[in-house]
């Protein structure tokens, strides 16, 4: 992947900066959406446990964890 590729503004940068941020963009992308995922996942686990502890108090979905 080519910073040229991307369509970013036309950002005067070294060579060695150029090299730098092709050789990393890749990564940052990559950890940025494992970290949305995870933050998801954290999420939908909390949600759910809520939900099981909200209905099973009164019963309501009890017959699905007996």
């Amino acid at each position: 992947m080519k910073l040229a590729d991307i369509g970013l503004p036309n950002i005067e940068l070294s060579s060695n900066q150029r090299d730098t941020l092709e050789k990393y963009l890749p990564l940052m992308f990559v950890a940025l959406l494992i970290w949305f995922a995870a933050k998801g996942l954290r999420r939908m686990f909390w949600i759910a446990f809520a939900m099981f502890w909200a209905f099973g108090g009164v019963g309501g979905l009890r017959h699905l964890f007996h």
